[in-house]
């Protein structure tokens, strides 16, 4: 359920914030600026998922979101590329020099099957939603996950990015957390972020 504080300037009444509540929790919610009469709150909703179950718990949030505003979801992944992962293997973020061309070839060959696997993946969650009569659209991304993220949401016109602040450690879903962390701190956008059951926070 939706729910949302209003103030009345020259007769207009304008809204302040909304809050989403689900279950037993509640997150507020920042506004978007107007575009005009009769403009939904977010029309384009983005969802990072890493295909873990801790991640998957913002989904009932962006889905009430949805269906209350009638907003599309945009459900993404990023799968790093085998240099970023070597890098960090290695103890430094783009620190190459021990890496053999083989290490760097394994992980590409590793790293292409994840992105057939999180394809796959989408595709599941994507109809499970448009089941539920949600307008819902896909993509993998390759690269830095908060970089990535960011920019997407930015090139499609996302109105706010819901993610988890926890998902599962794996080759491309190593820093979930501080993902989720970045995300809210450097897109510039409204950022619903949900503490999953799992991690013994509940929602925030």
């Amino acid at each position: 359920m939706i729910r949302g504080l209003f103030s009345v300037v020259n007769g207009e009444r304008e809204l302040l914030y909304a809050w989403l509540v689900y279950g037993k929790g509640m997150v507020i919610l920042c506004p978007k600026r107007k575009k005009g009469v009769g403009t939904p709150m977010y029309s384009r909703v983005v969802v990072p998922l890493d295909g873990s179950p801790l991640a998957e718990e913002v989904l009932p949030y962006a889905e009430a979101l949805a269906q209350r505003c009638n907003a599309e979801l945009y459900l993404v992944e990023v799968v790093p590329l085998p240099t970023q992962v070597a890098g960090m293997g290695l103890g430094g973020a783009g620190d190459l020099g021990g890496a053999s061309p083989i290490v760097i070839d394994a992980l590409a060959s590793a790293l292409d099957t994840e992105v057939s696997q999180s394809k796959a993946y989408l595709e599941r969650v994507s109809q499970q939603l448009k089941a539920k009569g949600l307008s819902v659209r896909w993509e993998v991304l390759r690269g830095s996950a908060a970089s990535q993220i960011i920019k997407f949401a930015q090139e499609k016109g996302g109105d706010l990015i819901a993610i988890s602040s926890h998902g599962r450690s794996g080759l491309s879903r190593m820093f979930f957390g501080s993902v989720a962390d970045k995300v809210l701190r450097q897109s510039g956008l409204p950022v619903l972020v949900i503490s999953p059951k799992g991690d013994g926070k509940g929602p925030v």
